[in-house]
């Protein structure tokens, strides 16, 4: 397997992993009391969307050309850290 397949396997995992933690974490604090349903909505929705963006760079991941691969790989992990970010601050307020 080369390295970009083993890239590409390991960070499937990984973004796999996320959208699971927030669907499981959109289940939970949906039933929780405090929590403003507007506010957590445009969360929720904010999370979803940002997913849906690294979830798109990843099939571009998978079918980049060598010559554009360190660019695309750096773009990647760009935004799937501000993913992590951004949902390690929501999980943090709820």
């Amino acid at each position: 397997m080369s390295a970009q397949d083993q890239y590409i396997e390991n960070m499937k995992a990984l973004l796999d992993e996320m959208n699971k933690s927030i669907h499981e974490m959109e289940a939970s604090t949906e039933k929780k009391v405090g929590i403003s349903q507007m506010v957590y909505r445009d969360e929720m929705n904010k999370l979803i969307t940002q997913s849906n963006k690294v979830a798109e760079k990843f099939s571009e991941l998978k079918t980049v050309g060598a010559n554009a691969w360190t660019e695309t790989v750096n773009e990647y992990e760009k935004i799937y850290h501000a993913l992590i970010t951004s949902y390690n601050f929501f999980k943090s307020q709820v």
